[in-house]
């Protein structure tokens, strides 16, 4: 089975085959070797892309090895355990067995370290794909400390942790990234053909922020290693944003046409049906613009972004969930440990007990005399016995009164606690009417602060609205205008800008201010910036509290 297991590494079918060949004999072996060969299975199905349709197997498993206290083992299992959860889209389980499996190599002294690497790029994907992109980041850290500490350091590993750092803001950092990983590409890529998936988003990203360079070499690597041309995801839209950066817009306009129809998946047609849709406006072609508008619209609502981020929730509050349930389980061995060290002390006393008796009959044998004198003093024994008999049933009749306050208590209690969720409700109640008074304030202060800078800058007002119609296309000098308005009306807004972090502070996130600040809904934002629909959403909700008047 361990030679399997080395060759299912490389050539996992052709493992299973052997492992197949052996079946009768696993039938008759005992039982850890039946569920290793049934761990086995599992690795080679995770080896072979073999989407997992059950977790019937696994759970089995992790029982097994769990209970039989198996510690070499469990990092594997609850590695396997992460795998075929993710394959169902179990991101809770998966995220709370891939973490089992981290804990588990920490805690003995031999880990996986190869498996301990793929678990943290496990990881990385779980919290990327649900928008958490912090833990993403550390994750993918992780996995590049411990690939580099193998020298198994690839440039897919380099790239996640770009991947990360661009959801967050930091894009100088992630470029960098992103250029030691076309450098490892560059060269090492003949050597491993599924390296070149990250050229495609690294055109994007190279394109987007104004690396044209770097992105010209991107392009020439993957046309280069995909003679027959199998579409990579994003290839559409990511070569479209290159040839318009690189101003051949007829280039650009045929692969984002491409894009909208052959796109490997919704965000792909979503992102290249809103990219012509801007570059035909900007054109003036009203006809085309509002194709492409309408397409985009409806790829828009066919993407769910409030489900990612619930989907982000419900994984922090599994983490959560099995965090308390670690500490429940120490508490629950410690408990009998406890137990156990009980039942040896009482039974090391009871021993004792029986050998001074053994002890006193042989003496009480010795002699008549002795024989009356303890005879006396048994009898004595017996009324003590029952006094302390006595003694015990008024002991269990007080006790019988004391389960009898016990459970009037009980009963206080659960009226009591009826009570306090009866104020909780009233107390949300009360929290939704103050929310929505805070609502209606703000409206105000938005209608009061649209009337004052419709009195102070009527002409800058009308061509934003303008340009949030998509009647007019905002041009430096106008953004300098609404700039000065802005400042002049709300200083203490302005002091606000000032006073964030330089990192943070950009041309767009300035221009989508002064846009709160004139009272535009986010979709009006949208229209006269060109940000994503994903991006209004997060600076808005982030700054917040920089536009209070």
């Amino acid at each position: 089975m361990e030679s399997i297991k080395e060759v299912g590494n490389d050539a996992p079918i052709k493992a299973m085959a052997s492992l197949d060949s052996l079946q009768p004999q696993i039938e008759k072996a005992n039982e850890y070797t039946r569920n290793k060969s049934e761990l086995l299975r599992i690795r080679l199905q995770d080896k072979a892309d073999i989407i997992a349709t059950s977790d019937s197997v696994i759970k089995s498993l992790v029982t097994y090895f769990v209970k039989n206290r198996y510690q070499d083992d469990l990092q594997e299992v609850y590695y396997y355990a992460g795998s075929v959860y993710r394959d169902l889209q179990d991101s809770p389980n998966a995220l709370r067995y891939f973490l089992e499996s981290e804990n588990q190599a920490k805690k003995i002294g031999h880990p996986d370290s190869l498996m301990l690497r793929n678990t943290y790029s496990q990881l990385y994907l779980v919290y990327y794909r649900v928008q958490d992109y912090k833990n993403a980041l550390v994750m993918a850290r992780n996995e590049a400390k411990v690939a580099e500490e193998l020298g198994v350091l690839d440039a897919r590993t380099v790239f996640h942790e770009g991947a990360s750092l661009i959801h967050l803001d930091s894009m100088e950092a992630a470029l960098h990234v992103f250029k030691r990983c076309l450098e490892d590409i560059e060269e090492n890529g003949n050597s491993n053909v599924t390296l070149y998936n990250e050229l495609v988003p690294m055109i994007y990203y190279f394109s987007v922020y104004d690396s044209l360079d770097d992105a010209r070499r991107c392009r020439d690597l993957l046309l280069k290693f995909y003679p027959s041309m199998r579409i990579p995801k994003g290839f559409y839209h990511s070569m479209g944003s290159f040839y318009l950066a690189d101003n051949q817009v007829d280039s650009a306009k045929c692969y984002l046409q491409k894009g909208v129809l052959e796109g490997s998946g919704l965000d792909d047609r979503y992102t290249a049906a809103k990219m012509l849709f801007y570059l035909y406006k900007r054109e003036g072609n009203l006809q085309q613009s509002n194709h492409y508008a309408d397409i985009f619209i409806e790829r828009n609502d066919s993407l769910n972004f409030g489900q990612r981020q619930e989907l982000a929730a419900t994984v922090n509050n599994q983490f959560k969930y099995y965090k308390n349930e670690a500490e429940d389980k120490k508490m629950q061995e410690e408990n009998e440990r406890n137990r156990l060290i009980t039942v040896v002390v009482s039974s090391f006393s009871l021993i004792v007990l029986l050998l001074f008796l053994a002890v006193y009959v042989y003496q009480k044998n010795k002699s008549l005399r002795r024989i009356i004198r303890k005879d006396l003093e048994l009898k004595n024994i017996k009324a003590t016995n029952q006094e302390l008999h006595d003694e015990l049933v008024k002991q269990e009749l007080m006790l019988a009164d004391i389960r009898t306050r016990y459970q009037e208590k009980q009963k206080e209690i659960a009226s009591m606690t009826q009570k306090m969720e009866t104020a909780d409700a009233e107390l949300d109640r009360t929290r939704q009417q103050l929310d929505d008074k805070e609502l209606q304030s703000r409206q105000l202060l938005r209608l009061l602060s649209q009337k004052t800078l419709e009195e102070s800058a009527y002409n800058i007002l009308q061509l934003v609205k303008q340009a949030a119609n998509g009647k007019y296309i905002m041009e430096s000098a106008d953004w300098l205008a609404l700039r000065s308005a802005v400042s002049e009306l709300y200083p203490a807004v302005n002091e606000r800008i000032l006073q964030l972090p330089g990192k943070e502070v950009s041309d767009q996130l300035i221009k989508l201010l002064d846009l709160m600040c004139i009272g535009l809904s986010n979709t009006e934002i949208e229209n006269v910036t060109g940000l994503s629909k994903a991006t209004v959403w997060r600076w808005t909700k982030k700054y917040k509290d920089v536009i209070q008047y």
